[in-house]
């Protein structure tokens, strides 16, 4: 017989020992499915830095937590001209350090942004970033001391393995995200034009003269540190500008920066003709105007936007909707009832769409004609009030596009910036359209969107980093040719097809569909499709570390009944206990091969006797652990509890 004192004990141990492995339970659960992904990130930072002596760099600017920048005169901040699109506040650090609110101990000023001038010939959306240079017009003057800049062209004189400084501030680490405390430097070495041009010539990339390479073992600039110095610590000049590069650190491809001493005429032109003008370097440059622009060869687009009392809810864009190239984005307004001019000369042979966005829904408020949008001269704007969310114009060579249009509503939850969602051409793999990556969405409000693309067949993804989709009366709705999709209850990602998108694979071909979506935790995901037999690699693709979606459908000859493709998916790591950072699925002529979303790759056969697909609702590898888990830990509960009886 049980005593009452016996019976609570034991009741309490039992209770006890389930909560403890309800707690296992749910960090097992977490440890699968949690992540936390940081999409699109395009900007450089750090990596295999020290920390700067306090006060070496007084000068250093931090823009938005994103970019950084050089204070090259009282009234001027040097940068990126790509930066523009990150530069999400109104004010700006001048005199960074370190994060702790007294800076550690250094002066630092926080001054308000009165203007953006962006070289005229910057080469918006292109794959190098000739001219990326920009000029920020402070509010104020500021009273930290100016970086000297090369104006007397140092640059052009170095010799092969002249060691600089690359200066920053962000993750030092790729695999953990790790973000410093305290401003960066790293030792890179001075790399030849010639050097460099050669070895991104096997990339596609041109190096320019308004470029200069430097680079070092485990040392380079990476994601979030664009616009920040190239300094001479030998001369005590800052002779370039983080631009752009290929991975992180890469052990053949140096890292790409600005040229400042071929870009003098610009910068001059603007500094020299304000309040700065006492400035050494005025001297030497013309005072008239800015570089002179280079006369168009195909459509000039003039954009002409005047704001409201909130310039910082509106923004533009124009992008070609047949590659999803954004050749011109303006964010980041600030001043008050002021008017905006931006040029760009766009190609004869492709199609645009002008959009401009109000993140507040009600547009620019009491003026009747707010923007100008002129192509070769001829206004195409509309002359009503802008009273939305978003105006369209398509312009440009649209005939052999034959543009379709789509409406696209979002309405968030009371976590928008966990939402993020994009459109990619699945024939190309292209990302045409896209939102939430870079732009920060309120909670709790409906977005409506009017989109272009060409004829052809799209992949639509939404996206929640967090894994729980889009909460209560949530949601997202797409409208094309009369169809509609809807949807809001998923996890991580829900995605679908539409458009055009019947099998062009012909009767002796194989249909492969690929969906992938990779979100960046360190954990790079190379895919493959090879031959069996011969090894030939039939298609393959590199993610790299950057949050990057891919929707793609290939066309591959049948082999005979004994020969198999094999798909291959290859991860810098295989350890079961990561988080996961990728998820895909391939489908061959309508049956699903493989659905993946483990930190596992694998090899996977399709087109032979014998391979072996699976079914619509089998559960995916990466749960397959947690149910064993549990129901280990199941019985386990059932024989404690009979025991304690």
């Amino acid at each position: 017989m049980r005593t009452k004192r016996n019976i609570s004990f034991q009741l309490r141990v039992s209770i006890s020992i389930q909560l403890i492995f309800g707690f296992f339970v749910l960090v097992a659960s977490q440890s699968i499915t949690n992540r936390n992904p940081t999409q699109n990130q395009v900007a450089p930072r750090i990596i295999g830095g020290t920390n700067a002596p306090k006060s070496r760099y007084p000068w250093f600017v931090n823009l938005s937590g994103y970019c950084g920048g050089v204070l090259i005169s009282p009234k001027y901040v040097l940068t990126s001209a790509h930066c523009t699109s990150f530069i999400q506040t109104q004010k700006i650090d001048i005199g960074f350090y370190c994060i702790y609110l007294d800076n550690c101990s250094q002066r630092k000023e926080h001054i308000g942004i009165k203007r953006k001038h962006i070289h005229p010939n910057y080469e918006w959306g292109s794959t190098s970033q000739n001219h990326d240079i920009m000029l920020i017009e402070l509010e104020q003057k500021s009273t930290i001391p100016f970086a000297p800049i090369d104006a007397m062209g140092l640059s052009s004189n170095y010799q092969a393995g002249k060691e600089l400084q690359v200066i920053g501030m962000g993750i030092t680490d790729i695999k953990t995200e790790h973000l410093p405390i305290k401003l960066q430097h790293a030792t890179v070495e001075f790399v030849p034009q010639t050097k460099c041009s050669t070895l991104f010539d096997e990339l596609s990339r041109d190096i320019t003269s308004n470029m200069m390479c430097a680079g070092n073992t485990g040392k380079d600039a990476c994601q979030g540190d664009s616009g920040g110095a190239l300094w001479d610590h030998e001369n005590n000049v800052v002779v370039g500008l983080t631009s752009w590069g290929y991975k992180c650190a890469h052990e053949t491809y140096p890292g790409v920066y600005s040229r400042i001493a071929t870009q003098m005429d610009f910068i001059s032109g603007i500094v020299c003709n304000g309040e700065d003008k006492d400035m050494s370097f005025c001297s030497g440059f013309p005072t008239q105007s800015p570089t002179e622009k280079i006369p168009c060869q195909g459509m000039e687009l003039q954009v002409d936007l005047q704001t409201d009392f909130f310039p910082f809810e509106t923004w533009y864009e124009v992008r070609d909707i047949s590659s999803g190239s954004q050749l011109m984005a303006v964010q980041g307004l600030t001043e008050i009832y002021h008017s905006y001019h931006e040029e760009k000369c766009l190609q004869l042979d492709s199609c645009y769409q002008f959009s401009i966005y109000d993140d507040e829904g009600d547009g620019i408020a009491h003026l009747d004609n707010s923007y100008d949008v002129k192509v070769d001269g001829v206004d195409l704007s509309s002359m009503q009030k802008f009273e939305k969310s978003q105006e369209t114009i398509l312009f440009g060579e649209c005939s052999e596009c034959d543009p379709v249009p789509i409406n696209l509503k979002i309405r968030t939850d009371d976590r928008a910036s966990e939402t993020a969602w994009s459109i990619i051409d699945s024939t190309s793999g292209l990302r045409i359209w896209d939102g939430g990556y870079l732009r920060t969405y309120q909670d709790n409000t409906e977005y409506d969107f009017s989109l272009n693309v060409c004829q052809g067949c799209y992949t639509f993804r939404i996206e929640d980093s967090f894994g729980d989709g889009m909460i209560g009366d949530s949601g997202y709705q797409l409208s094309v040719n009369g169809n509609e999709f809807s949807g809001g209850s998923f996890s991580f990602s829900d995605s679908f097809q539409f458009g055009n998108c019947t099998s062009s694979c012909g009767s002796d071909e194989l249909m492969v569909d690929l969906d992938v979506d990779v979100w960046g935790k360190g954990m790079e995901l190379l895919w493959q499709i090879i031959e069996e037999k011969s090894l030939e690699v039939v298609a393959s693709s590199s993610h790299g570390y950057s949050g990057k979606s891919l929707s793609r459908k290939m066309c591959l000859p049948k082999l005979s009944e004994d020969e198999c493709y094999v798909f291959r998916s290859i991860t810098s790591g295989n350890n079961v206990d990561k988080f996961p950072d990728f998820e895909y699925t391939v489908s061959v002529d309508g049956n699903v091969l493989v659905r993946n979303d483990s930190s596992q790759g694998g090899n996977y056969k399709f087109g032979c006797r014998g391979a072996r697909y699976q079914s619509s609702n089998e559960q995916n590898s990466a749960r397959r652990p947690l149910v064993r888990f549990g129901y280990y830990c199941t019985l386990f509960l059932i024989a404690v509890q009979l025991f304690f009886r």
